[in-house]
């Protein structure tokens, strides 16, 4: 019998079975590999700029922190506001740094409710500068995330007095 197989043929059908199988799934294993490789190329390359702008980042925040510390921390007092005698509600809240929410009046008996977005240092500026004629029946206080909220309830002591 003539063989005219070339040689590198007959090593491969002169294999047992298992080792032809096993080269085969090696084969296939690489070329999956392969390819696996070639498609996940582009999330590696976006997980490399993310982490390199994330150091960015974070070099520039360690900066800005370093810059904060060398500036002195200075406590910016509130600015006093002066009693008024008109009655001029509005005015004391916009000086005191308040944003009125909810805005309610009573005629029977005379009363207003006011609920407003405040610091505690403009709600303590805002008491001292209630205005004569209104007294302050009743306090809420609530800090929610958003910041702090109070709830007052004045009362129109010039009516109350002129009853009297």
């Amino acid at each position: 019998m003539d063989s005219r197989l070339s040689s590198g043929l007959r090593f491969w059908l002169d294999l047992p079975g298992w080792r032809l199988l096993a080269a085969q799934w090696l084969g296939i294993g690489m070329l999956a590999l392969l390819g696996g490789g070639w498609l996940l190329q582009d999330e590696w390359r976006q997980r490399e700029s993310a982490t390199e702008r994330q150091q960015r980042l974070l070099q520039q925040i360690a900066m800005v922190q370093r810059q904060l510390d060398e500036v002195p921390e200075t406590l910016i007092p509130p600015t006093p506001i002066g009693t008024t005698a008109t009655g001029d509600l509005a005015s004391v809240l916009q000086r005191a740094g308040g944003a009125l929410l909810r805005w309610q009046r009573q005629e029977k008996p005379p009363r207003q409710t006011l609920s407003l977005r405040i610091d505690y240092a403009g709600l303590l500026a805002l008491l001292g500068a209630l205005p004569a004629d209104l007294r302050l029946e009743q306090l809420s206080v609530e800090t929610p995330p958003q910041g702090m909220a109070a709830r007052l309830v004045l009362q129109d002591a010039s009516e109350e007095q002129a009853d009297e």
